[in-house]
């Protein structure tokens, strides 16, 4: 019968050196002395005994049963046969099937073994060494389309190799293939090989505290909100504006100020000293300006007033 595809293994089965009798789906039936006594197949390469049974054997029976036992298998006289060259023609000249499935082929059996070298429909292994059989007419379409060892180029680096290796292991360390940030809350797609040049800018990405003693750890862009309220960045006295130049760790400042009051009074006092004679000396100078600006136009007036007698 008609199997659904045939290896190029099983071609052998339709060939003069195959074993055994022809495992065919026929269209015309073998005579009924054309079975070997045996396999009880249409006989291959037909050998018929001399004995008193006259049996009929293919030439594999035959020679496995000689080699076995000697003797015909039915009378047990010593075994002793000729080719049967009549019903060999016989045989061979029926018209059989193709012994894959879907194939239309039918023709004379001594034919098929020649048609299943180019039938489309035997199954044949795949070239790329995938393991997997195809059909010979799609046999191209799956080296080249869908079988997972076929040549592909890696869509991100273009190297090469098979379709499963640079679509499977070889994303996860390609250094092309785009990945997502892996810090949190970051939404950046950058290639692998430049995650180390992306974390250094990352705002995402947890970096320790400038102030070694702090030891918190926030990320890059809440740095400057942090250090806005960090106990350990140092910071100047509220009082700098008058001159206080002492600086200090935030936690530290508040006994700065509680200490210094006296120190801070004196300051306030000197830098209001300072401003009261700064402010004196811009008044007498917008004074003196004034006195100049009036004078002017008494020079003007006087002068238009000759000009009219």
């Amino acid at each position: 019968m008609a199997s659904h595809g045939t290896t190029p293994l099983a071609l052998s089965g339709t060939e003069e050196k195959g074993a055994g009798g022809y495992d065919c789906e026929f269209v015309e039936s073998p005579h009924q002395d054309d079975y070997c006594a045996i396999c009880l197949l249409p006989a291959r390469d037909p050998q018929q005994t001399r004995c008193e049974c006259a049996k009929l054997y293919c030439k594999s029976c035959y020679d496995k049963q000689k080699s076995i036992a000697g003797t015909c298998p039915t009378c047990r006289q010593r075994l002793d046969a000729f080719p049967d060259h009549n019903i060999s023609r016989r045989v061979r000249s029926l018209k059989v099937k193709c012994t894959t499935a879907d194939c239309p082929w039918v023709n004379e059996l001594r034919l098929l073994g020649a048609h299943l070298k180019i039938c489309g429909y035997v199954l044949m292994p795949c070239a790329n060494g995938c393991g997997d059989l195809s059909i010979r007419c799609k046999l191209q379409y799956h080296c080249n389309e869908v079988c997972p060892h076929r040549q592909y180029a890696c869509v991100h680096c273009k190297k090469g190799g098979t379709y499963k290796e640079m679509t499977g292991s070889h994303l996860d360390v390609c250094p092309d293939a785009i990945v997502p940030c892996p810090n949190s809350g970051c939404e950046s797609n950058i290639r692998r090989q430049d995650i180390t040049s992306h974390h250094a800018v990352c705002p995402n990405v947890v970096v320790p505290c400038s102030n070694s003693e702090c030891g918190a750890s926030i990320k890059r862009k809440d740095t400057s909100s942090h250090r806005s309220e960090c106990q350990y960045e140092t910071i100047g006295c509220v009082y700098m504006n008058i001159g206080c130049t002492f600086t200090s760790p935030r936690h530290e400042m508040a006994g700065h100020r509680a200490s210094s009051s006296g120190y801070h009074l004196d300051l306030a006092m000197v830098q209001l000293k300072k401003q009261g004679e700064e402010m004196i000396v811009q008044l007498k100078e917008q004074h003196q300006k004034h006195v100049e600006e009036i004078m002017t136009l008494q020079k003007e007036q006087h002068q238009k007033h000759i000009e009219e007698m």
